[in-house]
């Protein structure tokens, strides 16, 4: 795919999208507070679509507007809340860093796919997951944790409050979210996304990303 700053960003969007959720439920126990569910929703619809025709079919511009302010203030640190986008940035950091490496194991790749839609013939006959607490979280929860937590490179670490952080639910809803991230990532790889090219291209992908969410 072509290498272009607009569906690039919207990838780096989707895992900002993921990283600003996470932080939310780890420290204050849900990932809708302050915030329509649509947010967390639109990553998980991410992982059901297949053969997308461009980046947008995949995360629709309008369902993104969180993860592209989260990016924009995650590497703009200023003010009384630099400790919480600091901490952002090293989310996305980290995230980008464990998707590239699921993107180069074909056989980690494979199984996911196969996993997914292993859990889509259990939950979905053609239904969205309207529910997004559902069994569904659950079972996307357990692939993360079978295939991708268990291998060497798997290991994240989430900060926030440890009563939150010790309830299955809360977990499951991390881990489910962790897995759209890396999907996420993937997509990012896809469209020609690198390391190295978000070293060099930040600012201007900021710039891009300020502009582009008071147009959408």
């Amino acid at each position: 795919m072509a290498d272009n700053i607009a569906v690039q960003a919207l990838a780096l969007a989707a895992v900002s999208q993921g990283a600003a959720i996470i932080q939310q439920i780890s420290r204050f126990g849900t990932w809708d507070q302050d915030r329509s569910e649509e947010a967390p929703l639109a990553l998980l619809r991410a992982l059901r679509v297949e053969n997308p025709g461009t980046a947008y079919d995949v995360y629709p511009d309008r369902d993104m507007v969180l993860g592209y302010q989260t990016f924009v203030d995650a590497f703009s640190v200023s003010g009384g809340s630099e400790k919480q986008e600091m901490e952002l940035a090293k989310y996305i950091l980290t995230f980008l860093s464990l998707g590239t490496k699921v993107f180069y194991d074909s056989a980690m790749l494979n199984s996911i796919d196969r996993e997914l839609h292993s859990l889509d013939a259990v939950y979905f006959a053609g239904e969205e997951p309207r529910d997004i607490q559902d069994e569904y979280v659950k079972g996307l929860a357990e692939l993360y944790k079978k295939l991708i937590s268990s291998c060497p490179y798997g290991k994240i670490m989430i900060y926030g409050n440890e009563e939150y952080l010790k309830q299955e639910k809360i977990q499951q809803r991390i881990r489910a979210l962790l897995l759209a991230v890396v999907r996420a990532v993937i997509l990012w790889r896809q469209l020609g996304g690198s390391r190295l090219r978000l070293f060099f291209r930040r600012r201007r992908i900021m710039d891009y990303m300020a502009d582009h969410v008071q147009r959408i």
